[in-house]
């Protein structure tokens, strides 16, 4: 993504946008985008949201209706691949289920948190 490519540049330091539903497709998209950009340094500001860091837009997916809409272990598969940054190797062996199993239910959570995207 050019986006991205220019941060890593250093052509800027803080993107602001009006909405988060205007900086990529979906929450899982953003996730990954934001923690890109504030691993080199740049803040995503989204005005309407006032959310004005990564860690700020995770407390407010955390918090909302699409997180809790998810059983408890699909919470913790996202939580720990999309928020702690880990493989799916590194949760199977932290939760103590299988690589596939982990898979599995991964795509099971995003699935269901795209249904609130259509």
């Amino acid at each position: 993504m050019r986006m991205i490519e220019d941060a890593k540049s250093e052509r800027f330091d803080l993107i602001v946008i009006r909405e988060v539903s205007r900086f990529a497709r979906n929450t899982v998209d953003t996730l990954q985008e934001t923690r890109k950009l504030k691993n080199i340094g740049v803040e995503v500001y989204f005005i309407d949201d006032n959310i004005s860091n990564y860690n700020r837009f995770i407390d407010a997916f955390k918090n909302s209706t699409i997180f809790f809409s998810l059983d408890e272990k699909e919470k913790k598969i996202i939580k720990k691949r999309y928020f702690d940054g880990r493989t799916q190797m590194e949760v199977a062996d932290e939760i103590g289920i299988s690589q596939a199993q982990v898979s599995r239910l991964e795509k099971s959570a995003l699935e269901n948190i795209k249904k609130y995207y259509k």
